[in-house]
């Protein structure tokens, strides 16, 4: 029976200019020179598993072991691998510029809260609760996030990456401003430097609003980290309309705060 592949398949053949050739079907005995390479590579340089910190230093790394290698002596041929490797490159032909785009598409809708589910994970969508409907682009190691207009909304490493990332405070803090209560049960508040966190927490809810207001200006200068570290002193900038009365109950010593932030740690922070 003649095997028939599939529409992507033989896009990716296309691609690289190639034409694949399918071994007989249900003949694994006809494979056994394949499963032998792939057992020495794995054999030889990924047991045990190295020490690696994400998987570009594996690529890395295989590349360096991989090249020194091909100064051994092949088992047939009897001459070194690097001779018999520049001996075929005359035939080969060049890859293209860019690889070939490989990726999975889906819809998503966003909650009340601008999130979406991404492997397991919850990824707040700047402007994601504006649409009813979003499709993710997912890569192996990257995603993004585009509106039914073809806009990219948000892109990033995907959530089992454990790569750092930036949390877009623009647009969490335009999303408070719509419901200033949300501040306190928001995950992203946890997040928040300590001195900002307690800040727009403050009781009244429209002195809350006009503090994220003067937060979000501020963002186009500064980045979260720089507010924080500078407080005291853009503190001092603010507008008056901003300022508890001075005999609110639940003023902010903030020089007590500051003592108590000595001791335990940078406050808003967490644990990863």
């Amino acid at each position: 029976e003649e095997t028939v592949f599939t529409n992507e398949f033989l896009k990716f053949a296309n691609f690289y200019r190639f034409e694949p050739q399918a071994c007989n079907a249900y003949s694994g005995n006809e494979k056994g020179n394949v499963e032998n390479k792939v057992g020495y590579i794995r054999y030889n340089f990924i047991n045990p598993a190295p020490m690696i910190n994400d998987l570009n230093q594996l690529t890395q790394l295989l590349e360096k072991q991989l090249t020194e290698d091909r100064n051994r002596i092949h088992y047939e041929k009897k001459r070194p691998i690097n001779e018999l490797l520049e001996e075929e490159h005359q035939f080969l032909r060049a890859l293209p510029d860019e690889e070939y785009p490989v990726f999975k598409e889906e819809k998503a809708k966003a909650n009340k809260y601008g999130e979406i589910v991404i492997d397991k994970t919850k990824v707040y969508i700047p402007k994601g609760y504006n649409y009813s409907q979003l499709t993710i682009i997912k890569y192996w190691d990257r995603f993004k996030v585009l509106s039914p207009h073809g806009e990219i909304l948000y892109e990033d490493y995907r959530p089992y990456m454990h790569k750092s990332h930036k949390i877009p405070w623009d647009s969490i803090l335009k999303s408070w401003l719509a419901k200033p209560r949300v501040v306190d049960y928001s995950r992203h508040a946890a997040y928040l430097p300590g001195r900002i966190a307690e800040y727009i927490k403050v009781t009244n809810y429209d002195i809350r609003k006009e503090r994220m207001k003067w937060l979000i200006s501020l963002l186009a200068t500064y980045e979260m980290a720089e507010i924080n570290e500078q407080f005291y002193e853009l503190v001092g900038m603010q507008p008056s309309m901003l300022q508890e009365p001075d005999n609110h109950p639940y003023d902010i010593d903030w020089a007590k705060y500051d003592q108590l932030q000595n001791l335990t740690g940078v406050a808003g922070g967490h644990d990863e």
